[in-house]
């Protein structure tokens, strides 16, 4: 009686398929960071559009020779409207638009505003930083104005 030796012994099976699953966990884990990184950049490309937008929107404001009037705080009050960093509700309000950053990040902003004239040059600096768990550090938002 001749034998059959035509398919795979136990332990040939065995070691195909431990080596199949080592394999599939580091491609696993190589998909799980790439995801991490597509989230994170365009969370961060959300965020710099809005933060473009914003400084479009206070030049607009400030470019009709408008002068500040006051600032504290959160709030710099100009002669056609306001702009107000609102960390709380994770706002940006210049004149009557309203930038919301995105749901996963937070506005942080101690002191958003400095302004300064001097030998009739004035300027408008507006400083505060986006912040995320998903970011390494903060994204700045540092507009210079002079008016």
């Amino acid at each position: 009686m001749k034998l059959n030796n035509k398919g795979f012994t136990v332990v040939e099976l065995l070691a195909s398929f431990s080596l199949m699953m080592v394999v599939t966990i580091f491609l696993f884990e190589v998909v799980m960071e790439l995801k991490n990184i597509y989230v994170s950049s365009s969370l961060e490309t959300t965020v710099k559009n809005e933060n473009a937008l914003i400084a479009r929107a206070i030049n607009e404001q400030l470019a009709d020779g408008v002068q500040v009037n006051n600032y504290d705080g959160t709030t710099c009050r100009l002669t056609n409207g306001d702009i107000v960093v609102d960390p709380a509700n994770n706002i940006i309000r210049v004149g009557n638009r309203t930038f919301k950053m995105p749901n996963d990040t937070s506005i942080s902003a101690e002191n958003p505003f400095e302004n300064s004239c001097s030998n009739g040059s004035c300027f408008l600096a507006i400083h505060y930083n986006v912040v995320s768990s998903d970011f390494r550090d903060g994204i700045p938002f540092n507009l210079v104005l002079n008016y």
